[in-house]
């Protein structure tokens, strides 16, 4: 055995272990993850199960809610309270459709006002942009022509110089044909590089909608509390704002509307009041005098804000000269603040 195989049989028992060594590691860390997987998978059904916990709760609330109901229905003067709570809601969620939908509108409309304003600055930077280079473009071109004819005319001078005696002549005149061929392809470069631009201004794509303003977002803002404040002064002639709000806070075990007399009453005055809303006539001119007095009257914490200080627009003025709701109302403001207090849930239906 030579010294050289035993060196290279020494390498291959050291080589041995490094493979053993290479696989433990592999086997090691295939182990760690799937210990991480399985803790993750623990904490994943741990999840699962509270979230099922939870809505088997909810089943059960459900459930006693509905028996509480079916045994409120059994009797008819207590059935008429639940009817009157519910048609309360009714007019509650009505109302914040109202809010939501106003809100919608207003946003869309905005937003293709923008757009277009948008659109059409953009062509007229367009095409200022185009003109100036339409401009350079013809200076360019003419600077081109002008070079192509002292080239040729000094080509044309180049060839009358044959003699001998021409020789000075001849140098000189190449000298100044040098200087003007690459003057005229400098030209020629220039103009291609100018109508590249063009053609890439020309092309440029529709630049994107950013989405609407700060002023923007808050005026629609304010015109949704205006809509608030007037439907609150439209069911407070009823009192059914403060009776809506209640029926939102507490159950109908909880309520009581009077005897079977005054809930049918109630029902009818709900009917009416909610039928008057939608129509009203000169629903678009209050709801514009209403956001420019709250538009004058709202201040904001931050810069960046998009909705005002409720305490800023905390009174409701009662009516605006020539509006349907004017006179109607005992007190000239209602120390009613819609927007701390939430009315028709309308921190929901603004713009954020």
């Amino acid at each position: 055995m030579s010294f050289a195989d035993f060196l290279s049989g020494d390498r291959a028992q050291r080589s041995e272990p490094s493979i053993e060594e290479e696989r433990l590691l592999k086997l090691y860390w295939n182990r760690a993850d799937l210990k991480r997987e399985y803790s993750d998978l623990r904490r994943e059904r741990d999840f699962l199960l509270e979230k099922l916990k939870e809505k088997d709760g909810e089943i059960v609330r459900a459930h006693d809610q509905l028996e509480a109901l079916e045994s409120l229905l059994t009797n008819p003067a207590s059935a008429l309270n639940a009817v009157v709570h519910f048609q309360l809601r009714a007019l509650w969620r009505r109302c914040h459709q109202k809010l939501a939908q106003l809100a919608i509108e207003l946003r869309n409309q905005q937003e293709e006002r923008e757009r277009r304003r948008q659109t059409r600055e953009f062509n007229q930077e367009k095409q200022k942009r185009l003109r100036a280079l339409d401009a350079q473009t013809q200076e360019r071109q003419a600077n081109v022509d002008l070079a192509r004819s002292d080239c040729v005319n000094l080509a044309e001078t180049r060839a009358g110089f044959k003699a001998f005696w021409h020789y000075f002549k001849r140098r000189s005149v190449e000298r100044r044909l040098a200087e003007m061929t690459g003057t005229y392809e400098a030209e020629r470069t220039e103009l291609k590089r100018l109508r590249e631009q063009r053609e890439k201004v020309e092309s440029e794509p529709w630049p994107e909608f950013p989405g609407l303003g700060l002023d923007s977002k808050r005026t629609i803002n304010i015109a949704v509390i205006a809509l608030a404040q007037r439907l609150f002064i439209h069911f407070a002639l009823e009192s059914l704002a403060l009776m809506a709000k209640a029926a939102m806070l507490k159950p109908v075990q909880a309520m009581g509307y009077g005897s079977v007399e005054e809930c049918n009453r109630l029902i009818e005055r709900i009917g009416q009041a909610l039928a008057a809303t939608t129509t009203d006539r000169e629903y678009a001119r209050e709801l514009r005098q209403r956001s420019a007095h709250l538009m004058a009257l709202a201040k904001y914490r931050k810069e960046t804000d998009m909705v005002p200080v409720a305490s800023s627009i905390g009174s409701i003025r009662a009516g605006y000269e020539g509006e349907s709701l004017a006179g109607k109302l005992d007190a000239d403001t209602l120390e009613v603040n819609v927007l701390a207090e939430d009315y028709w849930d309308v921190y929901r239906a603004l713009l954020g």
